[in-house]
Formats: structure tokens, sequence, C-alpha cells
């Protein structure tokens, strides 16, 4: 009786271990996981620098600072910011208060919003395919 008692406690105790020490395969899993959510804020810094669209008339235009605004969001204007008009290129001085634009941007340093695309005006629409009967 002792004996068995003795087997019973033993199988017991590293039965009990297995259970609980972790299995290496178990720790490789949660290592991956873990490099899971740094992928995802590189996507996320990925899907930040693509630029987003914006329209609307312009409020305010500041040339000393290089920016127009638009309701509440100032837009910054660099030396890549592409500005047109009537399909030709133009300049931040050619934009003037109460003019419609559209565009892109995106956000810059300081969470600045910088000027990608200015099309004065809107953007000039495509010329129109004619259909085949």
């Amino acid at each position: 009786m002792k004996t068995s008692l003795t087997v019973t406690v033993a199988l017991s105790l590293i039965s009990a271990s297995l259970l609980l020490a972790p299995a290496p395969g178990f720790a490789e899993e949660k290592e991956k996981k873990s490099d899971a959510p740094s992928i995802k804020k590189s996507e996320s810094t990925e899907a930040a620098k693509k630029p987003t669209p914006f329209r609307g008339k312009v409020a305010t235009v500041d040339a000393t600072a290089k920016t127009f605004t638009i309701g509440k969001r100032t837009f910054h204007v660099t030396e890549h910011t592409q500005i047109s008009k009537d399909g030709k290129p133009a300049t931040l001085a050619d934009i003037k208060t109460g003019e419609a634009v559209t565009g892109s941007a995106r956000k810059g340093e300081h969470d600045q919003i910088h000027a990608v695309s200015v099309y004065i005006g809107g953007k000039p629409e495509a010329p129109k395919k004619e259909k085949k009967e």
C-alpha cells in the first residue's frame, strides 16, 4: 500500500510539473504574437504616409508661413507640393481667399498637414470617352 501511494504521489507531481511548465513550442508562438503588433504599427505608419484627399473653399492664405486654411485645417505648402490651375502649373500666390480648391495631403512633422497636390478651382475633369454603340 505504501508503494502504491508513493507511486501515485510521484506520478501526480510529475503530471503537475508537466502541466504547469510552458512548452518550448508555446513560447515561440507567444514571441510571434508579440511581434504582430509591431507589424501593425509599421502598416499604420505606411497608411499615414498615403495622401488623403481634401476639398473646400480657402479661408486664409499666408504667403510668409507658406500655408492656406480650409475650415479649421491649415495646409503647409512645401517644395514638393504640386499646385495647378486650369491644368497649368501655379504657385501659392495664385491661391486666393474664397476660391475652391481640391487636392491631397499627408501628415508631416509635429502633426502638420503637408499639401501634396493642390488644384485651384478643383481638379480639371478628364475628357469624356464616347460610348460605342
